[in-house]
Formats: structure tokens, sequence, C-alpha cells
């Protein structure tokens, strides 16, 4: 029984690295977007790389995502180094560089993202993600001297590809997140020596310049820190860590004259509460790991029957931080699979240790063993029914076709346009660069400071009134109202009632454009 179980241990881990690797490498240099939101992120990188500031007064030029911004600086010295933006080569363009008005390139070459295009941002996201699984591997297998946890671990993680929305390779901060997020709690882990100290402090203060969440986790590695370091090093990880984010926090406001903090503090504060997942994360989110949750349980139980005190704070805290920070966001009104990355990877730590403690008889002889080898099995099984065919995550050639007869009619349209749901498109068709719909709805939404979301809505509403653009287009019935007297609707942008569907996340591509009439204010 126990060759059985190494061998599931070993074999979830090659197997579902496999699935991974097949997907991400299938579809890595697709040019348009494999979910909504990631043409969004590479608009933040094409300003990063035009050298233009990114935390300015909100605008229909220009409003930013909610994130910090060390992923998209990230993105631009990967795609500086060489990192080409799309499958093809470029065609040169006209002076003036590429993403430029005026460009003529081809469509789906990687000039037509601004400058990098996809290709550099999903790259961080595979080389992050697989960097995450080289960790737990270590981590656990340092913890237990047992490869086949570790292997487990970094199984286990994998495998919940499907339950984060197939997210491990997307150009979106996440998984560059998790992975500074995790390398800060392994430093915590170790001796608490001044030394580990200071790395946690600096890891998780870039993992807060990825993603603010980090700040709920960076709590809970300090709780576990001041319980187990003694004297003065008690002080060395929360001071770092918190000197750090306020310093991190301090500059981009003085740099911004405090939009940062508007953009990455307040809006998410005044975010809504989906009081509905206070109980459906415990029961749908995590039900389809509710087999490793009993990992969880079986450990906790026995931490406290072995009163192992240290062992409670070493690894409770951490398991508590990273399944709390994914319940925390999941709370949030728009929260989607992606926030649930730190609690699958909290799950695999918590799998690689049981799963240590059962095959050495901690758990009791040969009958626990035997049942964890079957909940081991089902539980795998489970996740990798759940992924289903891994083919339908990698975007067909009818998709890449109809988006670039997409970007070919947008260049043709005489003036800007303003693509609401894929500003990204746009700029491939050689058009200024227009705010997206996901910062525009952040934006609309704030209270407290009601008089920057008015100033917004206003401006907005004047230049679909004022016809400004050549042509807008939208994936739903949003300001429909407003374009009803300078434009002239079309419909049928595409051919397929499937095509251009990103393979993930919210199921929305353009369907309605409105072209500004001939007699329109310009």
């Amino acid at each position: 029984m126990l060759r059985t179980t190494q061998a599931i241990a070993w074999g979830s881990g090659v197997l579902f690295l496999g699935l991974f690797l097949f997907i991400a490498l299938s579809r890595v240099s697709y040019p348009y977007e494999l979910e909504w939101m990631e043409g969004a992120a590479v608009d933040h990188v094409v300003r990063v790389e035009r050298g233009e500031a990114l935390y300015i007064e909100p605008s229909v030029e220009w409003t930013p995502n909610i994130y910090p911004p060390l992923y998209y600086h990230v993105a631009s010295w990967v795609g500086g180094a060489g990192v080409s933006g799309a499958g093809d080569p470029a065609e040169p363009g006209p002076p003036g560089g590429p993403g430029t008005p005026g460009d003529s390139g081809t469509p789906g070459d990687s000039g037509q993202t601004g400058v990098v295009g996809f290709v550099p941002l999903r790259a961080i996201s595979i080389l992050a993600t697989l960097a995450t699984c080289a960790l737990l591997f270590v981590w656990i297998r340092r913890r237990t001297h047992d490869g086949a946890a570790g292997a487990l671990a970094a199984g286990f993680y994998l495998a919940t590809y499907h339950a984060t929305g197939f997210w491990f390779d997307l150009g979106r901060v996440d998984p560059l997140f998790l992975l500074l997020t995790l390398l800060a709690a392994y430093c915590v882990d170790r001796t608490p020596a001044w030394r580990n100290g200071v790395f946690a402090g600096v890891l998780i203060t870039l993992a807060f310049l990825t993603k603010q969440s980090a700040v709920s986790i960076a709590v809970a590695l300090a709780v576990g820190w001041l319980f187990r370091a003694r004297g003065w090093t008690r002080l060395v990880f929360p001071l770092v860590a918190g000197a750090g984010i306020l310093i991190a926090t301090l500059v981009a406001d003085a740099r911004s004259d405090g939009w940062f903090s508007f953009y990455i503090w307040q809006i998410p504060r005044e975010h809504l509460w989906e009081t509905e997942m206070f109980v459906k994360y415990w029961s749908h989110d995590l039900g389809k790991t509710a087999l490793a949750l009993v990992a969880v349980v079986a450990l906790f139980v026995q931490w406290l029957r072995a009163r192992d005190w240290n062992e409670l704070f070493r690894m409770g805290v951490l398991l508590g931080g990273l399944l709390g920070v994914s319940w925390l966001s999941r709370l949030h009104s728009l929260g989607w699979n992606n926030v649930l990355l730190p609690a699958y990877a909290g799950l695999a730590i918590a799998m690689g240790l049981a799963y240590a403690r059962f095959v050495s008889g901690r758990f009791g002889g040969r009958i626990p063993l035997v049942a964890g080898t079957l909940l081991l099995a089902v539980q795998l099984g489970v996740l990798a029914v759940l992924a289903g065919d891994p083919r339908e995550q990698i975007p067909t050639q009818q998709d890449r076709v109809a988006g670039d007869r997409f970007v070919e009619m947008l260049r043709t349209v005489p003036g800007d346009v303003f693509v609401v749901h894929h500003g990204y498109l746009s700029t491939m068709a050689g058009k200024p660069m227009a705010a997206h719909m996901s910062a525009i709805a952040d934006v609309v939404r704030v209270q407290k400071n009601s008089a920057v979301a008015d100033a917004f809505k206003l401006e907005l509403r004047n230049a679909i009134r004022d016809a400004r653009y050549g042509a807008v287009v939208l994936d739903e019935a949003w300001m429909m109202g407003d374009l009803q007297n300078g434009y002239e609707a079309r419909s049928g942008l595409f051919a397929g009632p499937d095509e251009f569907f990103p393979v993930t996340g919210h199921q929305m591509r353009p369907e309605g454009l409105f072209l500004r009439l001939p007699q329109a204010n310009k």
C-alpha cells in the first residue's frame, strides 16, 4: 500500500504538470485575450513602456485598474529582454513605433498590442507557477524528508488549475503575487534568524506591490514570526514588512499626488460585499477540494492533541492566512476564481504535510494509511475529471482569424474608436488607448470621493454625446441611450456564434458596433 501511495503522489505531480504545460504552451502566443481583463493588463504595460504614469486622475483616455504596479514593470522588462508579443514576427510600422496612431502592421502582430503584447505577461505567469510548484516541492520535502510528499503538494496545486479558472498562465497579477507571498512564507517558516526576517519582509513588500491582498497574509505571517522568534529578532519581520509597505505607499502617493491610494485602497474598500460567499466559499469554491480540507482538519487535530504549539503557530497561522485571504477576497463583489490561488496553495501545503504523516504511521497504523490512500486518489481523481477536455482551453484558428478581421475593421474606421470592454483592440488597430470597462466600473461606483466619480461620469457622457469617437464598440447594452443620437448601430460583428469568446472567465466579446453618423459633431 505504501508503494501505491507513493506512486499516486509522484504520478499526480507528473500528470498535472504535463496538463498545465500542454495548455499553457499551446496558447501562450495567442495574440488576443484568453480572459476579458488580460487586455487591460497589456494596456498598463504599454503605459509603462511609454514612460507614462499609471496612477492619475481617471479620464476617458486612461483609468488604471486597482492593482499596484510591480507586475506591469516586470512585464515591461521581460518584453524589453526580447520576449515578443505574438507568435508571428511583427511587420515594421511607420515611424513612431508600434501602437501609435497610423500604425499599419498586420493584425495579430506583436507590435499591434502597443509594445510587448501578451506573451511577456503570460510568460511571467507560467514561470511564476512553475517556480511556485518547485517551491512547494522543496518546502515540503525539507519539512518531511519525503520527496513524494513534496511531489504531491506540487501536483495537488497544479490539479486546481481548473478550479481557479485556468488562471495559472494568464496575463494577470495573481501567479506572481502568490509566488512572492509563498517565498516570504518560506523564509518565515525557516529558522527565525534576523536574515530570514529581512528576506521575508522584502518579499512580502514585493508581493504587496503586485497585489495589495498581501497585507492580510503579512499579518498572519507576523503572528507566526512573533511566536517563534526570540529577543530583538521578533521585531525584524514586522518592522521590515510594515516599513516596506508603508514606504512604498508613501512614495507612490508622492509620485502620483495621492492617486495611488485612491485606486489601491479607497476603491477596494468601497466594493460591495457578497454575503452569500460567507458560506458558498466553503461549500462551493473549496467544495471541489473537500477531501483536502479533511487533511487540514486532521493536521490541526493532531497538533492540538500533541500540544505541538510550535507547529500549530508555525503552519497553522500560515494555512489560516492563505485560506482567509482568499475568503476575504471572495467576499468582495466581482471577486472571481483567481482569488482562490492562495487557498489552493495552502491546501497543497496541508496535503503534503498530511501525506507524510500518514505514510510514517503518525496518524496510526495500516488502516489510516489505506483510508488516506483512497481519499488521496479520490480527491485527485475529482480534480482531474473537473478539468475536462484541455483542448477547450485553447483558442482555435477560427478565433484568431475572427480577431484579425475585427481589428482590420477597426483600422478602417475614421477617427478614434472606443472598445469599451477590450481597449487593447483599439491599440492593435493603431488607434489611441481608452479606458477599460473594469476600471470605469470601479470609479463610477465610488461614494466617499463622489466628486471624482461625478466628474468622470460627466466626461464619459459628454464624450459619447459629442460623438468624439468614430466608433464605439460594446459587449452589452451600456450607454445605449447616449449612442442613439450621433451613432448608427451595427450588429453581426462575428460570423460564428461561438468565435472570439475568451476561453475562460466572463464570456464576453464585442457585440454592438456604433458608427458615428456623418452629420454628428466631431
